[in-house]
Formats: C-alpha cells, structure tokens, sequence
C-alpha cells in the first residue's frame, strides 16, 4: 500500500512503503489547519487551489481519498472498479466512486486495516458511502 498528502496548489508527496500504522500517523500528525490557510491564500490570490487531502491507494487501485482531514470525523472519496460480463462473454472493469462524510478515524482504521482486493461493497457500507 502506498499514500500521499495532496496540497492546495496540486502538488503531492508521495508516501511509499509503511504501513498501515505509520500512515495513520502522518495523517493525525500533519498541520491540515496549516495547509487550509494555504488553500485559503491561494483562492484569496485567484490562484487555481484543491482540498488538500489524504489518500490511501491499495494494490489493485483502489483509493481512499479523505478531503480537509481536520477530524475528528472526515469525509472524501472512494475510487475503485467494478467487473462485470461484456456480451456474456468476456469481462469488462467499470471505474466507480462513492462519497463518504463524518466517518470517525477508527473507521477509516477498520477499512484501511481489514481491506480486502475487489470487496468494494463491504467498503461502501463501512462508509455508509454514496455513489455519486
């Protein structure tokens, strides 16, 4: 598993390597208040800007993308793909993402801890995710 923290001026660092754990405390020990007014001063300059975030990328490509992870309870995106028969013949993958919001850390924990390749719908629900 890999993970990044996404700025407001769309660069990112990529954090390779760690686990699960380690991860976590990059996320609970980064400034994010920091990085908002960061945010705020580029949309103040009218600079282009994004949420800065951070994302969980699992092997086989799915992303856990939390937005302005000030907690205690966050909110952001859920990317993965569906597989379903092409002409009842063969297989075709389909990307999907869900919205999730107000999900405690010790959610996001289970999830990122327990998560299993292609078991989107048991993500979905630990999230109480909607489909956008």
């Amino acid at each position: 598993m890999s993970s990044w923290i996404q700025f407001a001026d769309f660069s990112s660092e990529e954090i390779e390597n760690m686990n699960p754990e380690e991860e976590f405390h990059i996320l609970e020990t980064t400034d994010w208040n920091e990085l908002l007014k960061q945010k705020e001063a580029l949309e103040k300059s009218g600079r282009e800007y994004c949420d800065p975030g951070f994302g969980f990328v699992f092997a086989e490509g799915e992303v856990i993308h939390v937005v302005d992870p000030i907690g205690p309870t966050y909110s952001g995106f859920y990317h993965f793909s569906t597989q379903k028969k092409f002409l009842g013949i063969s297989f075709t993958r389909s990307g999907k993402t869900a919205t999730f919001k107000d999900v405690s850390l010790d959610t996001l924990k289970h999830i990122v801890r327990h998560w299993s390749p292609f078991d989107s719908k048991s993500v979905i629900d630990n999230l109480n995710a909607t489909m956008a």
